[in-house]
């Protein structure tokens, strides 16, 4: 189990068990940035007030709540540092649950979810139904995380189907048809911009080329960014270079300058005050603190 922001660029468990589990109590600034993927997430708000924002609908969580992330669906999660608050998720490749053999409950519930013709429910809260029962195996599957014998992995299986289950038979699942018209447009068009920044990062990056990407004048583009993920274009290039530099600051021993180079900061001093703004120390206190 590791306890850490949940980004795209983590990789959820391993190929032969693609599953992972994090946990977040409320001592820094959980700062989960818009980002998607091809795993279904589930998220458990323990305690404490939650904003967060699923395929450009942004909503207030209050806990106790559980939310579903899709798998496909663009979503970010912010909550204060330093409050009486604390998140736990499970992320998974829902062809994990798979049978071997295929029979009827696959062919009705588990094959319509993983060709994403079937979904979660968007939040359950104590008021619906499904929410005890729910509450309880999520409890299960996080505790049987922190083992790594064969039977615990078992049991996240088998609690996970029976979650699922227990979805499945309350009607909280829902055919997609039956959703809301969603603008599937403007969320494809986020992924292209988002999908661009990340393998730009460390190249200089203008508000023209994210227009071209998205197919948009300049203007509009940067009122349609904001809109979708809470945050300016400019303000989310530095969070994934600020992002990108903590990795490294943590993990190896280079040069501060040689990083913010490598980040796509040309000026070191702009790099040390940006780091300092995002993450509420310098870079070599940060590196000091990681070690």
């Amino acid at each position: 189990m590791k306890t850490q922001d949940l980004k795209e660029s983590v990789t959820h468990g391993s190929v032969l068990f693609p599953f992972a589990a994090y946990t977040w109590d409320g001592s820094q600034t959980l700062n989960v940035r818009t980002h998607w993927h091809d795993e279904t997430e589930i998220v458990l708000f323990c305690r404490g007030t939650f904003k967060i924002s699923v395929n450009m609908r942004a909503q207030t969580v209050s806990a106790p709540a559980m939310a579903f992330f899709n798998a496909g669906d663009i979503h970010s999660i912010v909550s204060p540092a330093k409050t009486d608050s604390s998140e736990k998720a499970l992320v998974f490749d829902l062809h994990m649950l798979n049978f071997e053999q295929y029979d009827q409950t696959q062919a009705a519930v588990l094959t319509p979810l993983t060709e994403r013709k079937l979904r979660f429910p968007p939040l359950i809260t104590e008021k619906d139904e499904a929410w005890r029962e729910s509450a309880a195996l999520f409890t299960a599957i996080f505790e049987a995380a922190e083992e790594r014998a064969a039977g615990s992995r078992i049991r996240i299986k088998a609690r996970l189907l029976e979650l699922i289950a227990g979805l499945y038979e309350k009607g909280a699942l829902t055919a997609l048809s039956q959703l809301p018209h969603a603008n599937a447009h403007n969320v494809d068009c986020v992924k292209r911009i988002l999908t661009y920044i990340e393998e730009r990062y460390d190249e200089k990056i203008t508000t023209a080329d994210i227009a071209r990407i998205a197919g948009m004048n300049e203007q509009y583009v940067c009122r349609f960014f904001k809109k979708a993920t809470g945050r300016t274009i400019t303000s989310y290039v530095n969070l994934i270079r600020i992002e990108k530099a903590a990795s490294l600051l943590s993990e190896t021993d280079g040069k501060i300058i040689d990083i913010a180079v490598s980040c796509g900061y040309n000026n070191v001093g702009y790099f040390i005050r940006t780091f300092t703004r995002f993450k509420g120390t310098s870079p070599r206190q940060y590196r000091k603190k990681s070690k």
